[in-house]
């Protein structure tokens, strides 16, 4: 027999969790930002390195289809190969 699996004993804790998650998200995040400082902009006139690869939506979907098919088959080999169960 399947047992079911919860995430968290109520969505009150859940959340809490995810509030806890988050903050500690935001204190490393800011501790790294004082640490390193923020990003540099480039200096006036210098062309960024990746100013030729602007985003346009055919590689937005071509990236899109491509990481869904490495997480379908990331899926698929846990399901055939690793049996994972959900």
């Amino acid at each position: 027999m399947a047992s079911r699996v919860r995430l968290a004993p109520s969505l009150a804790h859940g959340l809490y969790r995810m509030a806890l998650m988050l903050g500690a998200i935001g204190v490393i995040s800011m501790a790294t930002i004082e640490i390193a400082g923020p990003p540099a902009a480039p200096a006036p006139g210098q062309k960024k390195a990746d100013q030729p690869y602007g985003p346009t939506f055919p590689f937005g979907l071509v990236q899109f289809f491509g990481q869904g098919a490495i997480l379908a088959g990331g899926v698929y080999a846990a399901r055939r190969w690793l049996k994972v169960r959900l």
